[in-house]
Parts: structure tokens; sequence; C-alpha cells
């Protein structure tokens, strides 16, 4: 008999410790973008929306790197001074977010602030759709982007 309600304590405890786990995994989820993140992607989308490329170049990292959106493709690196010419078709590619085919310029209108989902639970990157951006040395910035190629 003792060794049973010892039995049943133990699975008490462990489903107590799961669900404490699951509790604090949610909550990190819930707070895995920063202020700084949340601030960086309001000035990059507000630069993006009024087309004002030179602050989206200044908001960037170069070389910036460019990737398909399968394992197998080569990246690409992309300078500074050829970002303008890459940019258009960045704004065109599907950010793989929705069952039928949009683009990042659509999800850009739509992702007024950072979800959860797009940060990362260390806090020095986060992906919206397509776009990857990262906590540098030189604050948030715009270092990738993966297109169908």
């Amino acid at each position: 008999m003792q060794q049973r309600a010892i039995s049943v304590i133990a699975s008490q405890f462990a489903i107590l410790v799961l669900f404490g786990l699951h509790t604090l995994s949610a909550m990190s989820a819930e707070t895995a973008c920063n202020a700084s993140a949340e601030q960086y992607w309001k000035t990059f989308r507000n630069a993006v929306l009024q087309n004002d490329l030179s602050t989206i170049v200044n908001l960037s990292s170069f070389p910036f790197e460019v990737r398909g959106i399968l394992d197998e493709n080569t990246k690409r690196t992309i300078l500074r001074e050829e970002f303008h010419k890459l940019f258009p078709s960045l704004l065109e590619a599907d950010p793989g977010m929705s069952p039928t085919p949009t683009t990042m310029k659509w999800l850009l209108n739509t992702a007024t602030s950072l979800s959860p989902s797009f940060c990362n639970a260390y806090e020095n990157q986060f992906r919206v759709g397509t776009w990857v951006f990262e906590l540098t040395s030189d604050g948030w910035r715009f270092i990738q982007a993966f297109v169908d190629e």
C-alpha cells in the first residue's frame, strides 16, 4: 500500500513538473520579442512602406545574404551598392505564411508589430516571412532574405 502511495505521489509530481515546464515555455514564447526589436521593426517597416531605400540600406547589414528557400540553393552576397536593384524582388517574394501566394509587401502592410512567433528565445534574431533580422554590435540589422529561385 505504501509503495502505491509513493507511486501516485511521484506521478502527480511528474505531472506538476511537466505542467510547470510547459507554462514556462509558453511564457517565454509570449515575451520573446524585446522592446528594441519591436522599435527597430517599426522603424524598418515604416521605411519600407515609405519606399525610403536609403533608410532601409542603413538598417541593413552588408554584405547582405540571399538564399533560396531550399537547403541545396547556394547563397549569394549582395553589396551595399547592389542592394537597390535587389530590394524590389525582395518585396515581391512570397513569405510562405498563407495557403495562397502573397508578397512580403502584403505582409509588411499587415504586420504592424512583431508576433512572438517571429522572435527567437535568445532575443537576438527575428524573422518576418522570408526576411531575417539580427541584433549586431551596430544594433538590429536586416541581414538575410530567402527567395524562391
